[in-house]
């Protein structure tokens, strides 16, 4: 049965079922054109998880399936070989061999191989070892085979020595991150290949990013800089790009007001989509000049926005998005009234929220209390806008839309500001893993649940408990507040039957 089913599976679906089945999140988006990832949900383009069990995982289940036959290694190995991942020491010397020793090894009996490597990965990893003294002729040899290199993701601090050593491969997309958790500003040294390079997209930690030369991207058209806490230090990094050809800007984490000279310079009049996001809750007046942006399709900012719809033209605009964080619910719906008048052509809005973000008050996420009313989809109905929730919000009765209701309505009496959920995962291998989770606020917790099939499920009951906790703070503090929120207005069973089912 095996034999046959190894021969009839067709090239097409076999390659799909291995992508599928070893697809880890945040490496897969690699692979996806920009121009069209950039359009889409923000959260495809969240940074690539650098977790070393689970990457390891993903690479051995790659190599088990290409093992099974003759037929399957023909297919399979060149896809095993497109991406080489290579882990290296947080103490190792910065002068150090590019590849370490062990990998160098491994690399050296697959020399044949290294023709198929279009994306390299290096990451740095708790493990410390040392490669002062190894030969760097063998690292040579290897890197001069790597011929086909277009894509590579590794330390700030690396990124300069991997384009000394592939000079011969033309990179077009870069993915660096800034490893250093010390407040203190991060040169970005000049590019060797910036004129390939179409997409650039920078993950910070604690750190400002400045750039010591100016620098000319002529080629690129998607960048995007994360910075991963608060940060003024966009100001020192985009007035020193020039992209002519920029499509896609993607600014998350930046927490001032955005000034003309702020941008990437000749970039206003090709930018196709602009992604704003902050850390801030600082509502800004808009600035004295109106930028102009005659292509720009899609807008999408968080709330309040450090690039205030008065201070912008775009006479194209298509879509609308709105991203958490929000301050208030209210402040979204005035912000989506204020577009939809200010730019006519805007056909489609999204809000993108999380019901189960921890970062997010609980005034500023979405329930049953504050999904929008019927004068409000009146109006956006009227403009002929389609207005979509991503993901959908949850129904009447779910335990965690009834959980917000209840925090919701007693806003003021001692209400949480924040719900957050902490998971514990339990291996047991070869049998599924299993899940606890625990549901905390600003003054009460629920402790950990039993064990759960399904990550789903553990919140559910997490939940539940939560939910048992405010209802009784709700009663205590009925008055004024039993007006908003009555929990015979639920079915105490749809609950405990949705935990069946997990």
């Amino acid at each position: 049965m095996q034999h046959n089913l190894t021969k009839s599976l067709p090239t097409e679906l076999w390659l799909d079922i291995f992508e599928k089945s070893t697809e880890l999140p945040g490496f897969h988006e690699m692979n996806i054109d920009p121009e069209i990832l950039y359009a889409q949900t923000p959260d495809l383009r969240r940074p690539s998880p650098c977790h070393s069990d689970i990457l390891r995982g993903v690479i051995e289940t790659r190599r088990r399936i290409i093992l099974v036959c003759r037929r399957w290694y023909q297919m399979g190995v060149r896809l095993l070989w497109s991406h080489l991942v290579i882990w290296r020491g947080r103490s190792v010397a910065s002068d150090s061999p590019l590849i370490p020793s062990a990998a160098l090894d491994i690399l050296l009996d697959n020399m044949i191989n290294l023709r198929y490597i279009s994306r390299l990965t290096l990451l740095n990893e708790d493990r410390e070892y040392c490669d002062r003294h190894r030969n760097s002729e063998q690292n040579l040899k290897v890197l001069k085979e790597i011929k086909s290199l277009h894509t590579v993701q590794c330390s700030m601090d690396l990124l300069a020595r991997v384009e000394d050593a592939f000079v011969k491969s033309k990179l077009l997309r870069v993915y660096a991150q800034v490893d250093y958790d010390r407040f203190y500003a991060i040169p970005m040294q000049r590019l060797l290949q910036s004129n390939h390079i179409n997409c650039l997209d920078i993950t910070i930690g604690y750190n400002r990013l400045g750039l010591r030369y100016e620098q000319q991207f002529p080629q690129l058209t998607t960048l995007r800089v994360n910075y991963q806490v608060f940060s003024s230090g966009w100001e020192h990094f985009g007035r020193f790009i020039s992209t002519p050809k920029l499509r896609n800007l993607c600014i998350r984490g930046f927490g001032n007001l955005w000034h003309p000279d702020r941008f990437p310079r000749e970039c206003f009049g090709t930018l196709r989509v602009l992604e704003v996001v902050q850390n801030s809750r600082q509502y800004f007046d808009p600035p004295n000049i109106v930028l102009q942006f005659p292509c720009l399709h899609t807008l999408r900012v968080s709330i309040p926005s450090p690039v205030p719809l008065k201070a912008i033209r775009c006479g194209r605009l298509q879509r609308f998005d709105l991203t958490h964080p929000f301050l208030t619910i209210s402040d979204a719906y005035a912000n989506i009234a204020e577009a939809l008048s200010k730019f006519p052509s805007i056909t489609d809005v999204t809000i993108y929220h999380d019901q189960f973000s921890s970062d997010t008050p609980v005034f500023g996420l979405f329930s049953s209390l504050t999904a929008p009313d019927d004068d409000t989809i009146s109006f956006w109905k009227s403009k002929g806008v389609t207005v979509v929730f991503s993901p959908e919000l949850l129904p009447f009765n779910h335990a965690q839309d009834r959980l917000l209701c209840c925090a919701q309505a007693i806003a003021g009496v001692g209400s949480p500001d924040y719900i957050n959920y902490t998971y514990l995962k339990l291996e047991q291998f070869p049998r599924p893993c299993l899940w606890r989770a625990c549901c905390t606020t600003d003054s009460d917790d629920t402790a950990w649940t039993a064990t759960y099939p399904s990550q789903e499920g553990a919140r559910n009951a997490a939940t539940k408990r939560m939910l048992k906790i405010m209802e009784a703070r709700l009663r205590r503090e009925k008055g004024d507040w039993a007006d908003y929120y009555d929990s015979s207005d639920f079915e105490s069973d749809s609950i405990d039957e949705m935990d069946k089912s997990d």
